[in-house]
């Protein structure tokens, strides 16, 4: 998308303003309005609109805009409404100002727009008065708040009844559905809220911060979603407006704003030992500058997020240095009281001297990681690790490097670090980081595991040799193996040591959710969050939102979506605002599996595409693969063969990732189900169903063998699904398992018993196909009135669908129902595809293939491909 396309930006969140506009135009004793807001809250845009509707109504309009400039010449503003002959005393002008308009308009009120109403000069402002009260005028203008006005500007909302209407930022919501409209579709969430951070609901702001990150390719697209990689405030625009409001400073306020874009917040005393105390009243006035209390403190920031990047990229480097060395020596003096003074005063230095002390850096770098600052705590503990190394910065770096992605320096720290480990504990947090980096980042897991295998044994007490099991337990839940990972994490539920009990609880309640246990599962994911949350910031180990990842895996394999939904969305809000992009990723993921299982595929590709989007920019490549796999379920499940194949290449093109591997597998199947080769999609399906059984996945067995009997082979799943659902509380997995056996049986009140338990569960789309399957079992027992009632039922439930396709969800209106291979027939058919292509794919003879064609038109009473198609999509 060019910047050209963004010119004029849709109006949204003003619709009641534009509503009190219309009620003034059909009112003939309305006077005006005026908007009335600071700058850049879209006073002029929302002013064009009001003029653009009396346009259309074919009311005459004039526009005018007051300036500083034209403000020295008296009437400059309003001389287009004067008449063009000779002198005259100001009564006698405002009469020839009537006739004039009485002149070109006749009898009908001029709708006249004036910018900046706040800077006429008082002779304009009495003539606009005039007019107003004459009824000659129906006035629309904006007034900056915070300007001094003349007293006939004022007095025009204060003594005449003109419409004042406030005009504020907009609010959050109206942001993102702005940001919707204008990039036509959505913004990923960790974009949208730096945008929002950035502009503070300013749609001037706004849009220039959108125009200027898509020229520098900040902003981009992929797989239909926007994401923001960086802000970019270097639109000219954006420069020019704020320096505008600057020009009228002096070099002493301008130094101080210069000190609140390095360093704010700012303590106001220390302001004003530059300024005086009246000097900062007309710049918080101006809203240039902003006070606050924060505890004790009386401080100041700059008026908005924005100004603080054009100040800052326009500080000369010399005079940069100078005030940050003053501010970290002035902030030193005081004793660094609070935790973040020591962030603050290290960043400073390093930015003004390119050092500092190595123990400050260490704290700093310890204060960094506790706000998530994962790319602050590299740049810090590298310093310190440079100027002194100890074991402990060694392992503070190691894990940012991972954090941030940068697994192959990672390893080269962590592997040789250049101070052993002094103590038992530090050793122990080496290994498990560098294990951490090689499983997750490097996707090496034999060696992950391997290298804490290895050091069991090795250590003398018992908490540090604990912790080590976990861990390596933890290996074994994320490698497909949970079986062993609870051999081993059972015989230690009753460790002492807190860290251990929440390590334990990481790998622990995804373990229990595989073997179908997902009731233990939720409840050790809520004990371990809030032990986690007691523990306070510790090094070498998850986030404790990792803990509310796991109760949403328990939640979704459990069949409870909606409580699995909102968990999942109020978790991502909460990694958005902490700006953890693993969080996200995570949280993405969950939201896209818990909307395939609810029937909306459109929805689940819009969180699958945020999350490997993510994933991609960050080099986090399992998680990637992961929302790979998803987007090719979406797709396959939208009939997006083109999405899917895309998808499904990028996947293969990845090394292997052992998490989640049997939904990996259902992406490659539904990939060849999309492409109308159903037979290779049952062969991957059954492969997969069987391998996960043999390694005890519970879950992934039943998940993947019901993709298996919706895709025409439910014999072939019905005792996989049974052996699963009797291993698990799951009611999803129970009502699996009902399913196949239902269309195995051809049992039309058990299927239409399983429909209801998927619809009571949200599980929207299967229960569609399972009425649907229902409606085809009532005609092949000649009972079209039941038929009927459970094909309505269907129609309606797909109607909730978001446009799923799958081989399950054609409602077959005929008497006779179409058979498996007959539904696969006619949606290549539909789809254009010729006979010879769907022979070749469903291995069959071309014969046969007309053969099926032909049972088909009979069925469905059509005798056209054309026919064929417009059939099935009336049925979907």
């Amino acid at each position: 998308m060019s910047t050209r396309a963004l010119q004029r930006w849709p109006l949204t969140g003003r619709s009641e303003a534009l509503e009190l506009f219309s009620d003034a135009l059909l009112d003939p004793q309305a006077r005006g309005i005026v908007f009335y807001g600071p700058a850049g809250v879209g006073k002029s845009r929302l002013a064009d609109e009001c003029l653009d509707r009396a346009e259309l109504e074919g009311r005459p309009t004039e526009r005018a805009t007051a300036s500083r400039t034209a403000a020295a010449i008296p009437l400059a503003a309003v001389a287009h409404l004067l008449p063009a002959t000779g002198e005259a005393d100001a009564v006698e002008l405002l009469a020839r100002a009537t006739d004039t308009l009485d002149e070109r308009f006749g009898t009908e009120r001029l709708i006249l727009r004036i910018d900046d109403a706040h800077l006429l000069d008082a002779s304009s402002a009495v003539l606009v008065e005039h007019l107003v009260l004459a009824g000659r005028v129906l006035l629309v203008a904006t007034v900056r708040s915070g300007e001094a006005a003349p007293d006939v500007v004022t007095g025009l909302w204060r003594n005449h009844g003109l419409e004042r209407i406030d005009l504020g930022p907009l609010p959050r919501g109206t942001v993102s559905t702005l940001l919707h409209r204008v990039l036509g579709g959505p913004l990923e969430a960790a974009g949208e809220a730096l945008l929002w951070n950035a502009s503070e609901g300013s749609p001037l702001y706004l849009s220039e911060l959108v125009r200027a990150s898509i020229d520098s390719g900040a902003l981009t697209e992929v797989d239909g979603i926007w994401r923001l990689d960086h802000l970019d405030a270097s639109s000219d625009r954006l420069v020019d407006l704020i320096e505008s409001r600057l020009a009228s400073i002096d070099p002493e306020s301008r130094e101080a704003l210069e000190v609140l874009a390095l360093c704010q917040p700012v303590a106001v005393a220390v302001l004003e030992e530059r300024i005086a105390l009246a000097e900062i009243e007309r710049l918080e006035a101006a809203g240039l500058i902003q006070i606050r209390q924060s505890g004790l403190r009386t401080e100041a920031m700059l008026g908005h997020p924005i100004h603080a990047e054009v100040i800052r990229a326009r500080v000369p480097a010399g005079r940069a240095r100078r005030l940050l060395v003053r501010e970290a020596e002035r902030l030193e003096c005081h004793g660094l009281r609070r935790r973040e003074d020591a962030l603050r005063v290290a960043t400073w230095r390093l930015d003004a001297e390119g050092q500092a002390d190595p123990r400050l850096l260490e704290q700093a770098a310890l204060v960094a990681r506790g706000a998530q600052d994962f790319a602050a705590v590299v740049r810090l503990a590298r310093a310190a690790l440079r100027q002194e190394p100890t074991a402990a910065r060694t392992l503070l770096l190691g894990e940012a490097l991972y954090e941030t992605a940068q697994f192959a320096e990672s390893e080269a720290v962590l592997a040789d670090p250049p101070v052993p480990a002094a103590d038992d504990r530090t050793r122990l947090l080496l290994l498990v980081t560098r294990s951490k980096n090689q499983f997750w980042g490097l996707l090496d897991a034999p060696a992950a595991t391997e290298l804490l295998a290895s050091a069991v044994g090795t250590f003398a007490h018992h908490d540090e040799a604990d912790q080590l099991l976990v861990e390596l337990a933890s290996r074994h839940t994320f490698s497909n193996r949970p079986i062993l990972a609870l051999e081993t994490l059972e015989a230690l539920d009753h460790a002492d040591d807190a860290r251990t009990r929440v390590v334990r609880a990481i790998g622990l309640s995804p373990a229990l959710t595989a073997v179908g246990r997902t009731a233990e599962a939720l409840a050790v994911a809520e004990q371990g969050f809030l032990e986690h949350t007691a523990l306070g910031d510790e090094l070498a180990i998850a986030h404790p939102g990792s803990h509310i990842v796991a109760q949403a895996f328990a939640l979704t394999d459990a069949g409870r979506l909606s409580e699995a939904h909102d968990l999942a969305m109020a978790g991502h809000a909460i990694t958005v605002a902490d700006r953890s992009i693993i969080g996200q990723i995570w949280f993405a993921l969950n939201l896209g599996r818990i909307a395939i299982l609810q029937g909306h595929p459109a929805t689940a590709r819009r969180w699958y595409a945020e999350g490997t989007g993510l994933a991609r920019a960050t080099g986090f490549d399992g998680p990637r693969r992961l929302g790979l796999a998803g987007l090719a379920i979406a797709a396959g499940v939208l009939g997006d063969r083109a999405a899917a194949d895309d998808a499904a290449d990028q996947l293969l093109g990845l090394r292997p990732f052992s998490f989640l591997a049997a939904e990996q597998q259902m992406g490659l199947a539904w990939r060849s189900a999309a492409a109308g080769d159903v037979p290779s999609a049952r062969r991957i399906l059954r492969a997969t169903a069987e391998e996960a059984a043999t390694d005890g996945n519970v879950i992934a067995t039943g998940r993947v063998a019901h993709d298996l009997a919706r895709l025409g082979a439910p014999a072939d799943a019905a005792l996989l699904l049974r052996e699963a659902a009797d291993q698990s509380d799951s009611e999803l997995l129970e009502a699996f398992a009902g399913h196949a056996a239902a269309l195995v049986a051809g049992d039309p009140e058990q299927l239409t018993a399983v429909s209801d338990a998927f619809e009571a569960t949200g599980a929207l789309l299967l229960a569609a196909e399972a009425a649907n399957a229902a409606a085809d079992a009532w005609r092949s027992k000649r009972e079209p009135r039941r038929a009927a009632a459970l094909t309505g039922r269907a129609s309606g439930l797909l109607a909730r669908c978001e446009g799923a396709r799958t081989p399950g969800s054609v409602v077959a209106e005929a008497v006779v129902p179409l058979s498996t291979r007959e539904r696969e027939v006619a949606l290549l058919a539909a789809d254009g595809v010729s006979s010879k292509d769907i022979a070749e794919r469903l291995f069959l003879s071309v014969r046969t293939v007309h053969n099926h064609l032909q049972h088909v038109y009979a069925k469905l009473g059509v005798s056209s491909r054309p026919e064929l198609a417009e059939a099935l999509d009336r049925q979907r």
